[in-house]
């Protein structure tokens, strides 16, 4: 530690008493004595204070009055780690000056003490180091600490930056930037909970890009992903502020649309399905998309909302593949497959694995599609797979392979399932419910003739 001890004597330029100088063990401390009489007193020490230079030791060599109170008293105040020695001729300063300024003064003393003011001086100046030397360790924990309080601060907001991004990631989609899965099914739970209590109108949209398949293949899995980004956007600049979009899985998004009733709901869709169909996307240029609306009903649960949002959408693409083969004379199948015995699985094994039954046939279907064929869940342990450009006989080799690789298939815990088969395709004046019906008819047949087959109407 390098310092400069300054002694400052200040007297009424009577002859000064003889002062030796301590002794001082630092090698980089020096010490210096300064005299001046008590008229230059408050000029010096402000001379001090600008140099930033620091009093060690003041010896008050006067006769006490009002001048040499201020001074004193303006001495304490600059100066308050100062070791104050005052001396006097005969009589000793008032009481009252040495109570009020008691921390600061180091010692009085007669001026014919010379022997003990120097050694005062000895120990005033040591105690004054060791005082300052403890400030100065003082200083550096206090540094320290407020090192690392701040260090703590920037960790703790960078921990919780941390914390709020992998929230937000836990509920984004990467791709799409949109709300995922995990949080739709929170948001979805709260807007249907809301509704329960206070009966109030929500509906929820599901819509998918058609074909999508088709795009992947053709385009490759990065103009897939191009389109599904700008679907999104274009969702996002439609929907209300109320409104939560988020990207339900694949090609499937979900809008949920909290005040809004079926009709209102329906008119905003249109909106969107034609705001989708007339949009150049980035390579591919046009494309469509397929929606299924349904409102909030009493007793209604997730799982029936979603299922009736995703039968319907399923309805919409089954019309529009109808209405294409009547106007243009195409052919078009469907084929209407459910699993064998699902009721026995459910009851024997539980529903949560009854569901993952369900996934593994979902995934074995849309792995066996063709890229313009639709495949959705129709109802309970039932799906539909439409097929356009696709007589009867096309469905029947298609509908066996199905069969045959989901006989094959080891199924999560409850090993192999089959499924039976009810195939048909559009006849001259077909409406959706004769189609249906027949499709339905053929299933039965099967289940009637034994299961794990497939028949025709």
């Amino acid at each position: 530690m390098n310092d400069n001890f300054i002694i400052f004597t200040i007297n009424n330029c009577q002859q000064p008493i003889p002062l030796a100088l301590p002794a001082l063990s630092e090698k980089n401390c020096h010490c210096q004595l300064e005299q001046v009489c008590l008229e230059d007193a408050l000029e010096r020490l402000d001379e001090f204070k600008e140099d930033n230079q620091e009093l060690a030791i003041c010896l008050f060599d006067v006769d006490t009055n009002p001048t040499a109170t201020l001074i004193y008293d303006a001495l304490v105040q600059t100066y308050p780690q100062s070791q104050n020695i005052v001396l006097y001729s005969d009589t000793p300063w008032p009481n009252s000056l040495q109570r009020l300024n008691q921390q600061s003064l180091f010692s009085t003393f007669q001026r014919d003490q010379v022997e003990d003011i120097n050694n005062s001086l000895k120990l005033a100046l040591a105690r004054f180091s060791e005082t300052k030397q403890l400030r100065h360790q003082n200083q550096k924990l206090q540094n320290q600490v407020e090192q690392l309080k701040e260090q703590l601060s920037e960790r703790t907001t960078e921990l919780l930056k941390k914390n709020i991004n992998l929230q937000n990631l836990s509920v984004t989609d990467k791709l799409t930037q949109l709300p995922n899965r995990l949080k739709l099914d929170e948001q979805l739970n709260h807007h249907l909970t809301f509704a329960q209590r206070y009966h109030t109108e929500f509906s929820i949209i599901l819509l998918d890009i058609d074909h999508f398949k088709l795009v992947n293949d053709q385009y490759g899995h990065t103009v897939g992903d191009s389109v599904l980004m700008e679907l999104a956007q274009i969702l996002q600049s439609h929907v209300r502020k109320t409104d939560t979009v988020g990207r339900w899985g694949g090609e499937e998004f979900l809008i949920l649309s909290p005040n809004s009733g079926k009709e209102e709901a329906l008119l905003f869709a249109e909106k969107l399905r034609i705001a989708i169909e007339s949009f150049s996307f980035t390579t591919i240029g046009t494309q469509t998309a397929s929606f299924g609306i349904t409102d909030y009903q009493p007793n209604d649960t997730e799982k029936t909302l979603l299922d009736r949002a995703d039968r319907l959408k399923l309805d919409e693409q089954l019309n529009h593949h109808l209405t294409f083969a009547q106007r243009y004379h195409t052919e078009f199948s469907i084929i209407l497959l459910d699993i064998d015995h699902f009721k026995l699985v459910n009851d024997q094994y539980g529903h949560t694995v009854g569901d993952s039954v369900l996934m593994e046939l979902a995934q074995i279907l849309q792995s066996h599609v063709r890229k313009t064929d639709t495949v959705g869940r129709w109802g309970g342990e039932e799906f539909l797979i439409l097929s356009p450009n696709s007589g009867k006989e096309e469905a029947l080799l298609f509908a066996e392979k199905l069969r045959i690789a989901i006989e094959s298939f080891s199924f999560t815990t409850i090993g192999t399932q089959t499924a039976s088969f009810g195939i048909t395709d559009y006849q001259p004046n077909d409406t959706e419910k004769t189609l249906l019906d027949r499709a339905d008819q053929a299933l039965y047949l099967a289940k009637e003739n034994g299961r794990n087959r497939i028949e025709q109407q």
